[in-house]
């Protein structure tokens, strides 16, 4: 069986995703951040140290690439800064999408004052709602919340986060029949999604990416398709994710999203200057389960890395 050579996505979108705190009103088991929301110390990433950061991500980090910025948590709704965050990141020039990820739980009301704030500034808020399994029992609720946000010109972007193994097809297709992405948890067995002929799985085109073999065979997967896999096809390799991909955290520390233990403090700004210099760095994969985003480029040959800059941007603009 043929090797990957490399891969990379057909989009190239560089992204910045702030926890703005670990504070969370649900505590689903299988969520990645688990430890922090459970943990008894109350966090809230302040506007002050944002702009700290963003003074060197735009000036040393990336000065040119537009950004997307994810607004996450814990529940980012629970911080008591979360609108001033949302206007700080409208108001930057080179962010263009802010995407929130919320469970959903609480008043909708507080979105449409961001999407008030955020047009004043000519940007795109987009609402990714995670109905997750503890929820699902009150799934028309949601969907009432949806629709409400949808009438007032919000985005909506709605997944259900299920274990394929625990909802019957009826409910499965209820959830698709009203527009829910069904989005199985990591590593799940996904034969039974497989085997119902109505329902469509995740699979959009911008979340697409090519894989090259070794024996110079290409195909195009999904994001998706990599998602639920019991391994991850990219560890060991090199990856561009390092720089593209960024996260700062609850308690004002920057890492790449693939190196979370390898952080640095946002209130230093000769740390984050350092830490520019570490990201930009030729770095392996160190991870078993691939949480990253389609964009970056995976290569085993640092050499071809110049080539696969080139080659990706022309294949973009062919798709």
């Amino acid at each position: 069986m043929a090797n990957i050579k490399y891969a990379y996505g057909l989009n190239n979108e560089y992204t910045l995703t702030l926890i703005i705190t670990n504070q969370c009103n649900l505590h689903c088991e299988y969520c990645l951040y688990y430890e922090h929301v459970n943990n008894v110390n109350k966090y809230y990433l302040s506007p002050s140290t944002i702009n700290n950061f963003m003074d060197v991500y735009f000036n040393d980090i990336n000065s040119a690439n537009p950004v997307n910025i994810t607004i996450s948590g814990g529940e980012p709704t629970l911080s008591p800064y979360f609108l001033d965050i949302v206007e700080l990141c409208a108001n930057k020039e080179l962010i263009k999408y802010i995407f929130i990820l919320t469970n959903g739980v609480n008043n909708p009301d507080i979105f449409l004052k961001s999407n008030d704030i955020i047009q004043k500034y000519n940007k795109t808020l987009v609402v990714c709602m995670s109905i997750h399994m503890s929820q699902l029992e009150k799934i028309k609720e949601y969907i009432s919340k949806i629709n409400y946000l949808l009438d007032n010109n919000v985005n909506v972007n709605s997944k259900a986060v299920i274990d394929p193994n625990k909802l019957d097809e009826n409910t499965l297709l209820y959830l698709q029949d009203n527009n829910i992405e069904i989005s199985p948890l990591f590593g799940s067995d996904v034969t039974k999604l497989q085997n119902i002929s109505n329902l469509s799985l995740y699979n959009l085109v911008k979340n697409k990416l090519l894989i090259c073999y070794d024996d110079d065979n290409e195909e195009i997967s999904s994001l998706y398709d990599l998602r639920i896999q019991k391994h991850n096809p990219f560890k060991g390799y090199y990856c561009t994710s390092s720089f593209q991909n960024i996260t700062v955290d609850e308690r004002g520390y920057a890492a790449a999203s693939c190196f979370l233990a390898d952080k640095y403090s946002c209130w230093s700004k000769s740390k984050l200057k350092h830490f520019n210099n570490v990201i930009k760095q030729y770095r392996r994969c160190p991870l078993d389960i691939c949480n990253c985003y389609n964009q970056p480029i995976r290569y085993k040959d640092i050499k071809l890395l110049p080539y696969l800059i080139n080659k990706q941007k022309e294949d973009i603009k062919s798709n």
